[in-house]
């Protein structure tokens, strides 16, 4: 069966039908079941699109490029790389 936009099962909704809403068959993560947190500052527009030059060059995503420098200063401080995709490891 094909499954009905949201507009159109509103409007039959309004207009007094039946509708038969299907939930729905998994539900995206959200960012506290990922356990994700947000680390971030206030730099000026140049570093933006130093860091997008760099995206794109290097194939790797913004949030790869951040994990590889926060792990090069965690090691400059003598302590664990914290940070680890399995994608980041393939560009090396």
């Amino acid at each position: 069966m094909k499954k009905e936009s949201a507009l159109k099962q509103s409007l039959a909704a309004a207009a007094g039908k039946t509708v038969v809403v299907e939930p729905p068959a998994a539900l995206p993560k959200t960012r506290q079941q990922s356990k994700d947190v947000l680390v971030g500052a206030f730099y000026p527009p140049e570093v933006r699109k130093a860091l997008r030059f760099i995206e794109a060059e290097s194939g790797l995503t913004l949030k790869q490029l951040l994990g590889r420098a926060i792990n090069q200063l965690a090691v400059d401080y003598g302590k664990p790389e914290p940070y680890s995709d399995i994608d980041q490891r393939s560009h090396n």
